[in-house]
């Protein structure tokens, strides 16, 4: 991930950092490998700092929470390095009687890879104020009660990469809960986080008993420094949030980025992005859909800005974005209407006739990757030296100019099928439709409407993109396989 033109510096010392960390790793660290749940929370008690516990397939029918304090450098994870391979059950969503909380990081440089979280009361993984540099990768989190990703306050240079957190059971209200009954939920919800860093997730359909709650990513309360980037947020009550609409007193989020994601609400959710007391925040080459038509529930809330005249929004800079929705304006000084933003840069297309279905692969099934019928998206962006690629980690640009929006047509150049990589998958989508009419999903990589040996040449040189271990798993490609059915299940009994 390139973040250093926006940030300058702090990756490099993050860097430096994490490999003196390493050096310092002790000889005696071990590895625990273990197949009961009594082994998993004995371990978790008694492993030592920089220790690794490993995790057999399975289903684990967890007795109580997994509370990491005093463990420095652990990496707990499934053994295959497939999610769906280890799950952590913690006896339903909506069971008072169930365990709230799976994780809970109380020491830095923790990691957590490679397995689900299923059926908590309040949330998956919780990071309390000393789970520093933590790192959570490739975890899936299943029908969570509350929010599924839960920072305490001031977590400092977290990533959440490559996870899947997703609902399908609906969340009953809870008559005694302090805040909200009925919609405290969410996804990735973070306070005062610092250089953390979201990217490649895939949050979908979280939402209340009454189709509130929060963000499916959220960052507020004097956030700063962060970077969210080439997520796909499906069916939230909001897609991706800066800023809570109630003052906290303090900037809620500034110096931070959001690019190349997909945002799509359906007329029963409330807003798409949403944007809250920001200094110094840039909002680029993000695709927000809204489903339906003009008039439909919550259409003119698909993009949403708030202040007070105490934290005026300043700075805020939206360019390069794809809005289909209507813009509402909450704050001081105003001025913050559909055509302000589109002419900061922007496609807004509040009558809902400009920005139309056929310009996406499928909406329909929530892939919204460019198609040549977006002719007033493709080489109408302006270059930006913080987004020099797309959602799928193709270059950008990839004609003369960039596209509006996460995806950039074309990019790269080979993918047929729209999962970031060039390899044989997009030869076999080639050869079915060879010396056959097509367009791009067809294997036809340079637009002259036939796919042929022209095709082919473009495959071959560019085979190979997107493949090996240092490039992270594309956010749509994680949707493809994000498994919306049952999850098979080999009970462990605790």
């Amino acid at each position: 991930m390139k973040v250093e033109s926006f940030l300058p510096g702090w990756t490099v010392l993050i860097a430096v950092m994490g490999a003196l960390l390493a050096s310092q790793t002790p000889a005696s660290a071990e590895t625990h490998y273990v197949d009961e749940v009594w082994e998993l929370e004995y371990w978790a008690v008694q492993c030592n700092p920089y220790d690794e516990i490993v995790i057999a397939p399975g289903t684990y029918n967890m007795t109580k929470c997994l509370y990491m304090q005093n463990k420095q450098g652990v990496t707990v994870r499934g053994q295959t390095g497939v999610a769906s391979d280890v799950v952590l059950w913690g006896g339903g969503m909506n069971n008072a009687s169930a365990i709230q909380e799976c994780f809970q990081f109380v020491s830095t440089d923790m990691t957590l890879a490679d397995l689900t979280i299923e059926g908590y009361y309040n949330h998956a993984v919780h990071f309390q104020p000393a789970g520093d540099r933590c790192i959570v990768d490739n975890v899936t989190t299943l029908n969570i009660g509350e929010q599924h990703m839960k920072g305490a306050v001031n977590n400092d240079d977290c990533v959440i990469r490559n996870c899947k957190l997703y609902q399908t059971e609906a969340r009953v209200c809870r008559p005694d809960h302090p805040v909200s009954p009925c919609n405290y939920i969410g996804g990735i919800d973070l306070h005062g986080a610092r250089r953390c860093e979201i990217y490649d997730n895939v949050v979908m359909d979280i939402m209340g008993a009454d189709d509130g709650g929060d963000g499916g990513i959220f960052l507020w309360n004097a956030s700063q420094n962060c970077v969210i980037e080439r997520n796909v947020v499906i069916g939230c009550c909001k897609g991706i949030e800066l800023g809570n609409p109630s003052d906290q007193g303090v900037w809620q989020v500034q110096d931070s980025i959001v690019r190349n994601n997909f945002v799509l609400s359906r007329p029963n959710e409330d807003i798409g992005i949403e944007l809250c007391y920001t200094l110094n925040c840039k909002v680029y080459n993000n695709t927000v859909y809204r489903t339906g038509a003009p008039g439909s529930q919550d259409w003119n809330r698909t993009f949403h800005i708030d202040d007070n005249r105490f934290h005026e929004t300043t700075n805020l800079d939206i360019q390069n974005n794809i809005i289909r929705g209507g813009i509402t304006d909450h704050t001081y000084s105003g001025g913050w209407t559909a055509a302000a933003v589109e002419a900061m840069g922007n496609i807004v297309d509040v009558a809902g006739t400009l920005v139309l279905p056929e310009w996406f692969v499928d909406p329909d099934n929530l892939n919204l990757h460019l198609t040549e019928l977006a002719i007033a998206a493709i080489n109408a962006a302006v270059t930006l030296a913080d987004v020099p690629e797309d959602i799928d980690r193709g270059p950008r640009p990839a004609g003369d100019f960039p596209d509006m929006g996460a995806d950039e047509y074309g990019s790269p150049a080979g993918d047929a099928n729209y999962d970031g990589k060039v390899d044989g998958l997009d030869y076999n989508v080639w050869s079915l439709h060879y010396q056959q009419a097509g367009n791009w999903g067809d294997g036809n990589f340079n637009s002259d409407a036939l796919v042929d040996g022209l095709d082919y040449n473009v495959w071959s040189l560019n085979y190979g993109f997107g493949e090996g271990s240092h490039v992270p798993e594309p956010a749509f490609a994680l949707l493809l396989t994000a498994g919306l059915g049952p999850i098979l299940r080999r009970r462990r009994n605790g």
